[in-house]
């Protein structure tokens, strides 16, 4: 496991009206067990790029006065983590191609912020401890979306920083950042316009039936599901406004100006609603997939999506399983 340690303090936060700057202190340990999983048939990483030592990472951002100063810097180091990771920030694996990123499964984060762990893996935290926190909440929801997978923990111990801190050692990195652009970086840019993927679009993907059932049935292993999600709205190239089921929900739910986004090819539906007073800025809602009936026949057997009511009858489920029998062998013939 890779483990990325995070660390800041109130020594190092510097406040100016409602303005604040903090020295975020870094550094990864890579486990070279796992250099394998970084080349793939047409990538070949350069483990010379690994940004081994310890970095300086400053971070501007808009301090929050009804919050404490460790729930502040927890929300600084939830955005340092995904900024010093995602191939849009320092890039500390040092991926040269776009299609590459670390796989989270493979990453634990070690923060020194006790409430950075809530923030990132947000899972079974009680709403009104999000409710409380505010808008620091739903800021640090995109990072916690792209780190989705990964493992998180704090430490007390910081026995790795205490040369640069107490003896002004020179840091191996340096550099600065500001929150929005952290925030902003990973959004993902379409003609539709910017869409924001958070902790709860990933979410709702990795739950879906369909997701679960290629992960515990046909042994899919789906280690960067903000990419995967991701691809599904760079190939949605279609908009719905009216006439279907599923928008209506969401309209009910999230608003009028809701809409859909169509990915043809994986059969899947994508909702999204625009952010009040950002224009041409929208948050993904979850996916709705479209199942064939062969697929929804055998997803049934082993217990999944039994919500959905299958429309075949048996012999056409067969006539399907039969044509997809045979579209394989003649792609194995060619």
């Amino acid at each position: 496991m890779h483990n990325l340690y995070v660390y800041t303090s109130e020594s190092l936060l510097k406040r100016t009206s409602g303005e604040a700057t903090v020295s975020v202190v870094w550094q990864v340990q890579f486990d070279r067990e796992l250099d394998g999983y970084f080349n793939k048939r047409k990538y070949k990483h350069d483990y010379d790029l690994f940004k081994q030592g310890v970095g300086n990472l400053t971070v501007n951002f808009r301090y929050d006065s009804q919050l404490t100063v460790a729930e502040n810097l927890a929300y600084v180091e939830v955005l340092a983590a995904k900024h010093i990771v995602s191939n849009t920030g320092l890039n500390a694996f040092g991926f040269t191609d776009d299609n590459m990123s670390i796989r989270r499964d493979h990453l634990n984060v070690v923060f020194s912020k006790p409430d950075a762990v809530k923030l990132m893996l947000r899972k079974g935290i009680e709403t009104s401890y999000f409710d409380r926190l505010g808008a620091i909440s739903s800021k640090t929801s995109p990072p916690a979306g792209y780190l989705y997978g990964a493992s998180a923990e704090s430490t007390a111990s910081h026995d790795w920083l205490m040369p640069y801190i107490t003896n002004d050692k020179d840091f191996d990195f340096y550099n600065t950042a500001y929150d929005l652009d952290i925030r902003e970086n990973d959004y993902v840019f379409t003609s539709v316009g910017s869409l924001i993927v958070d902790f709860r679009s990933v979410d709702e993907f990795m739950m879906l039936d369909w997701t679960q059932y290629q992960i515990q049935v046909k042994n899919q292993e789906i280690s960067r599901p903000f990419e995967v999600l991701v691809d599904l709205l760079k190939g949605a190239g279609e908009m719905i406004y009216t006439n279907n089921n599923y928008l209506a929900k969401i309209k009910r739910l999230f608003g009028d100006d809701s809409f859909l986004l169509l990915n043809r090819e994986k059969k899947s539906w994508l909702p999204i609603t625009p952010i009040a007073g950002v224009p041409g800025t929208y948050l993904v809602l979850g996916l709705r997939r479209y199942y064939n009936p062969a697929n929804l026949a055998e997803m049934h057997e082993h217990g999944f999506a039994l919500s959905i009511k299958q429309s075949a009858t048996e012999d056409e489920i067969q006539e399907i399983k039969d044509r997809r029998q045979r579209l394989n062998e003649e792609r194995q013939r060619k």
